[in-house]
């Protein structure tokens, strides 16, 4: 595909994923509501103060400081529960209960608008807990988001479209790191690990059977392989692929490592994905 052809269709392709997206973000408007819109369109029931399990942990965990808390929550909460484009940013924590549990006081933005939200996780780091709503305006949101989706349904997912397995010599590479934290790059959505082999034209993707943003993501990824016919994407069940996940630290889904190398959380719209591939895909 020549230059041009390529930057025309990744227009036409924006385009659309914006027209598609444009009464929904409507929907979502930047307000004290937020936190619980953005669980509704993430297929997550929630109530006052429901517990949401956590990535994975042992039985026996000590309890985190509040920084760790804090750390935890924010990351959980961006890769989880957040669409794209909004951030969430630890503006203050209090301990309460005797210290069994965290209230954390976090600034969700979009860019150009922001609210603060509450939100609590217990100090072992098991469960946290969304922000409620009225129960008034609660059916209000729902029957709003319902409503949206229905003329807006999602295409179905069919990942096998997409490599779902490593090869043996790539899977034997990647556990054999000992990576240690990653850093940011100069793209705010992209960390880097530093000692790990770079492997060229190759974009893994974590994904998780119910859950929306994969599925939201998927027609992104089948454009993107064949806007870049040299992108090998191999689609990995993350319960399935615990042990590639656990190298990189993945706990929740979608989640991408590009080239072996890199890591970005959470669905990326075309525009960022791309902007992605071209910067650190090659």
């Amino acid at each position: 595909m020549s230059k041009n052809s390529k930057e025309e269709k990744i227009a036409e392709t924006k385009e659309a994923t914006k027209t598609k997206e444009s009464t929904t973000k409507n929907t979502l408007k930047m307000n004290y509501k937020i936190f619980a819109v953005l669980l509704l369109v993430g297929g997550l029931a929630i109530g006052l103060l429901t517990g949401m399990l956590l990535n994975s942990c042992p039985a026996s965990i000590q309890s985190m400081n509040s920084q760790e808390a804090g750390d935890k929550a924010v990351e959980f909460i961006t890769t989880n529960l957040l669409g794209p484009g909004i951030s969430a940013e630890l503006v203050s924590i209090e301990e309460l209960n005797g210290g069994s549990l965290y209230k954390l006081e976090l600034n969700i933005s979009d860019g150009s608008s922001s609210q603060v939200a509450e939100s609590y996780i217990t100090s072992d780091g098991e469960y946290i807990f969304p922000q409620g709503i009225p129960t008034g305006e609660f059916a209000a949101l729902k029957d709003a988001i319902a409503e949206e989706q229905e003329q807006n349904p999602p295409q179905e997912a069919d990942w096998s479209v997409f490599k779902e397995s490593l090869p043996d010599e790539l899977k034997e590479q990647i556990l054999g790191y000992n990576l240690s934290e990653p850093k940011q790059t100069d793209h705010d959505r992209v960390m880097e690990f530093e000692g790990a082999e770079e492997c060229k034209n190759k974009l893994i993707v974590f994904s998780n059977a119910g859950c929306g943003w994969c599925t939201k993501y998927y027609p992104i990824l089948v454009q993107a392989q064949e806007d870049y016919p040299e992108l090998e994407i191999y689609a990995l069940d993350l319960m399935a692929n615990r042990d590639i996940a656990e190298i990189y630290g993945v706990g929740g889904t979608p989640a991408n490592i590009i080239n072996c190398k890199y890591f970005a959380s959470g669905y990326l719209d075309t525009e960022v994905l791309y902007e992605i591939l071209e910067e650190y895909g090659k």
